[in-house]
């Protein structure tokens, strides 16, 4: 079960990552372990945007909403944990609640 979770979250991730989401960049997987690229420097990990200070909050807030619209439109997935504390520097993380969507009609005029 363990491995099966692993391999839907990596296949996700590497889902956005190619269409353009800022996502940490995936390394591999084997087994029930997965490894990505480290979001943070050599003091310790990126603070997550509960954490922080915006100075410009309206060009942080642009570029989640355009995340956003290419993680549903390109890689078809939809986030059902949009907050402050799924985002570290501009990254989003914690993709373990993003589900794949079944397309309707009405889904062909909003995008």
């Amino acid at each position: 079960m363990m491995e099966d979770l692993a391999v839907t979250e990596f296949d996700i991730l590497m889902n956005c990552f190619k269409a353009g989401v800022h996502v940490p960049t995936p390394i591999g997987r084997v087994g029930n372990y997965l490894t990505m690229r480290f979001i943070g420097d050599e003091t310790g990990p990126a603070p997550q945007l509960k954490d922080v200070h915006l100075e410009d909050p309206e060009t942080v807030l642009n570029q989640v909403l355009e995340d956003y619209l290419l993680m549903y439109s390109k890689a078809h997935y939809v986030h059902g944990d949009l907050s402050r504390s799924t985002i570290s520097s501009g990254t989003r993380i914690d993709l373990g609640s993003l589900m794949c969507p079944k397309p309707t009609q009405s889904d062909h005029g909003l995008i």
